[in-house]
């Protein structure tokens, strides 16, 4: 039997109608999955099927257990048996398996979720629809799971999808400055993997390495190696904490690589990092709370606070500051946002992370799926073995299509007079002025935050200039 909801599944009646009401028609077709339709219909499972999935979900999403993937495991099986053998969380017929490993015993050990209800609603549910998925589209739903986890997990953990436009700008620019054979000559070490769609499209994958905070996405792609979808080694992929676990945990080869000065110089070390940090535009308006404890609670903001100041409040800097300074002499591939070369609360970032900016170019940030806001994120280049305070570069700039826009230049502006210095002089609390220019921040990624208002801040009427506030 197959059941629709009247008014909350009018999309899939009305293919089901289409589709089943044909003259001399028999047999049933249900709607089929595929890679356009599995979002919307996630968002119908969370309503229907996961409550009834025995898990205290809570809990679970605080040790890194997603609902993402019991539905990847319900998308990609068959005969409720799931398809793909190295997922984390795997459909067995009436309950799911995950976390499987092998204990300090050496025997096999695994957990399991039961259903609530016997399996009634899960049934019912999957009644609808046609699964698994035609088999091209498996790698590119699995791949695409960051488009299932939660937008504070994404911002945490770096679930960010890198577009597969700028992944090919990223690795052209790449040769460009490295050499055409740069692939073969250096080894490369993406350290925020995520489901590993960074490293898509290169060729030697014995010098690439893969690691990621989640277990679930070095099950991920696996999954993808043993498909084909993705050529990297098995053995090159693992779980790794950066910002908290010691290098002593690296596979030996990478360690042997970051202990040897020389080695270090052909190590490329090629990432999109997660872009959570203390404050946000949510915050800004009031509509969110600060969230300084997401970068406030790992070793290398402990670590490096007193020297970084406020820039090791995002986790996107500190990747780049133990970088900097426990892998010297590599090079530093990354894509981020601009504040790092030119705003106020990134000086003392500058000054100490002294690097030579080789070539790099600017995209809109809105063409990165999980990122919201009208503003330019970067792909970098940094020669860690060469000594020089960033100043300024003319940046290449391109639109959400790839074309070439010509360049822009960037400055940091350190040690100059701020343009909100300067207005703040002219700021009157007693009245006469008619209006004043507001500016929230300094660099870019701030642009909201200039506007004309009738009225001073507190912010503004504490920082400006003694006689004024007289």
């Amino acid at each position: 039997m197959t059941l629709f909801r009247y008014g909350e599944d009018d999309r899939e009646l009305r293919a089901f109608i289409r589709a089943n009401f044909v003259t001399g028609k028999s047999d049933v077709s249900r709607v089929r999955i595929n890679r356009n339709n599995f979002i919307s219909i996630y968002l119908k499972w969370l309503v229907e099927v996961k409550p009834t999935i025995s898990v205290d979900w809570d809990k679970a999403k605080a040790n890194g257990i997603l609902d993402a993937d019991f539905y990847l495991a319900d998308i990609l099986s068959e005969h409720n048996v799931t398809l793909r053998e190295k997922l984390f969380v795997l459909l067995r017929q009436d309950y799911y398996e995950l976390d499987r490993r092998v204990d300090d015993m050496g025997l096999f050990d695994s957990k399991r979720a039961e259903f609530t209800d016997r399996r009634k609603a899960h049934k019912r549910f999957w009644n609808r629809y046609d699964r698994p998925p035609r088999r091209e589209y498996w790698d590119n739903i699995v791949l695409r799971r960051d488009k299932l986890v939660p937008q504070d997990v994404r911002e945490r953990k770096g679930s960010f999808f890198t577009p597969r436009q700028w992944v090919e700008l990223s690795q052209d620019y790449l040769a460009a400055e490295l050499g055409e054979d740069w692939q073969d000559e250096y080894t490369v070490w993406d350290c925020a993997a995520g489901t590993g769609n960074l490293l898509a499209g290169l060729t030697n994958r014995y010098n690439v390495w893969a690691s990621t905070l989640d277990e679930q996405d070095v099950r991920v792609m696996n999954d993808l190696i043993a498909s084909g979808g993705l050529n990297l080694l098995d053995g090159h992929v693992f779980q790794f904490d950066f910002l908290n676990d010691p290098f002593t945990k690296l596979p030996q080869p990478l360690q042997d690589i970051i202990n040897d000065p020389e080695k270090r110089k052909k190590l490329v070390i090629y990432i999109n990092p997660p872009y959570a940090e203390a404050s946000n535009a949510r915050t800004i308006a009031g509509t969110g709370e600060n969230r300084s404890m997401l970068a406030k609670e790992t070793n290398v903001y402990k670590k490096y606070q007193n020297v970084y100041g406020t820039a090791t409040r995002e986790l996107f800097a500190q990747f780049f500051i133990r970088i900097y300074h426990e892998i010297q002499g590599s090079t530093l591939a990354e894509f981020s946002k601009l504040k790092i070369l030119q705003a106020s609360n990134f000086c003392d970032f500058r000054k100490n992370f002294r690097a030579k900016l080789g070539r790099c170019f600017i995209v809109p940030a809105s063409t990165f799926d999980n990122v919201n806001g009208a503003f330019p994120i970067g792909f970098f280049i940094w020669h860690l073995d060469i000594n020089e305070v960033f100043r300024r570069t003319a940046i290449d700039v391109y639109d959400s299509n790839g074309n070439g826009e010509g360049h822009k230049n960037i400055y940091s502006y350190d040690g100059d007079g701020l343009i909100i210095e300067w207005l703040r002089q002219f700021y009157d609390k007693k009245g006469k002025s008619i209006g004043f220019l507001r500016m929230v921040g300094t660099d870019i990624q701030n642009y909201r935050g200039v506007f004309i208002s009738n009225q001073l801040s507190d912010n503004d009427i504490k920082k400006a200039p003694i006689y004024i506030r007289d």
